[in-house]
């Protein structure tokens, strides 16, 4: 859309004989839109992209400029999958300002076990869908065309819900969600055992080559909690976001240190220090009222959702946007 949402700049279908849905959206330099999702059987346009294993639903990442017109405004377009009768999904892309891509989501196995491609060297090559059922990843695509992997591994088992990246150095934040307590963190994180209930939020912090955890920490109570969307200042404090149904751990003198609702969720808000070894100076919020808080469409489009006005870890400001009843 235009500024003042008068008129449409672009906009195009994107999709093959089957069911596609985007999920999320990063921009790079002006014009320049990344896109990731989930695709299913046939016919997705793969454009300038290595071709990799193909499932029965799978990750897509486009990438367009939007300047430009017709077929030469796709850039390219990648298809990402794990094998027949698994499934991958996608929830979340950030761009660092070379134009890297990094996406996180889910690869869940059915038959004969994951051909998901993760890559030599990466911090964990082998599938472990816990109690959750499914794995969660991270991938790197870079710049060159055909677009590749720079990297892909595994996280642990759960869902990645959104990543975003520090642009001084490559290294990618994840949050997400997990119901197993062997999900891997790392010694001396603010919280290394999980809370309990039916699962936990998780925030890491990956090296630039994907090769190694800087830090992976569990955030939940005995309740239920799940972590929706990340950001990251310029001095490389992390902002995560969830929903929980009670007994997530606040910091004193929070704004709200106590869950509202009753057998219903609120939303949580979190600032971890560079380390992630305790809070930073905002500590751990819940937001919320006596009714549910949530996220809709059938609980696929996630929320809340963070945006950031980054002044460098002093009063930063942040929008979150979520559904309250």
């Amino acid at each position: 859309l235009n500024p003042d949402g008068s008129g449409l700049v672009y906009s195009t279908f994107l999709g093959g004989q089957s069911s596609e849905t985007g999920y999320c959206v990063a921009l790079g330099p002006t014009g320049i839109a990344y896109i990731t999702g989930t695709t299913t059987y046939l016919g997705f346009p793969e454009v300038n992209a290595v071709n990799y294993v193909q499932g029965d639903k799978d990750v897509f990442v486009a990438k367009f400029d939007v300047d430009l017109a017709g077929a030469a405004s796709l850039l390219y377009s990648v298809r990402i999958g794990a094998g027949s009768f698994n499934y991958c999904s996608a929830h979340g892309i950030a761009v660092d300002q070379l134009g890297n891509a990094y996406v996180t989501g889910s690869v869940g196995v059915g038959f004969g076990g994951s051909s998901f491609p993760v890559t030599a060297g990466a911090f964990n090559t082998t599938y472990d869908g816990g109690m959750d059922g499914g794995c969660a990843y991270l991938l790197k695509l870079g710049t060159t065309l055909p677009v590749s992997l720079d990297y892909a591994t595994y996280l642990g088992p759960g869902m990645g819900t959104s990543v975003d990246v520090d642009d001084d150095n490559g290294e990618a934040f994840v949050v997400g969600r997990t119901a197993t307590s062997t999900f891997p963190v790392t010694a001396g994180a603010l919280q290394t055992t999980i809370g309990g209930g039916s699962g936990d939020a998780f925030v890491l912090k990956m090296n630039n080559d994907g090769s190694a955890l800087i830090y992976s920490t569990f955030l939940g109570g005995s309740g239920q909690d799940e972590g929706t969307d990340i950001v990251v200042n310029n001095i490389g404090e992390a902002y995560a976001a969830g929903i929980s149904r009670g007994n997530f751990p606040t910091s004193p003198g929070a704004y709200q240190e106590l869950h509202a609702g009753v057998f219903s969720n609120d939303v949580w808000v979190v600032q971890l220090n560079i380390d992630g070894t305790g809070y930073g100076c905002g500590g751990s919020t819940y937001v919320g009222g006596t009714e549910d808080e949530y996220y809709g469409s059938f609980y696929d489009y996630l929320a809340p959702s963070i945006a950031l006005r980054d002044n460098g870890g002093f009063q930063d400001t942040l929008s979150i946007a979520a559904t309250t009843h």
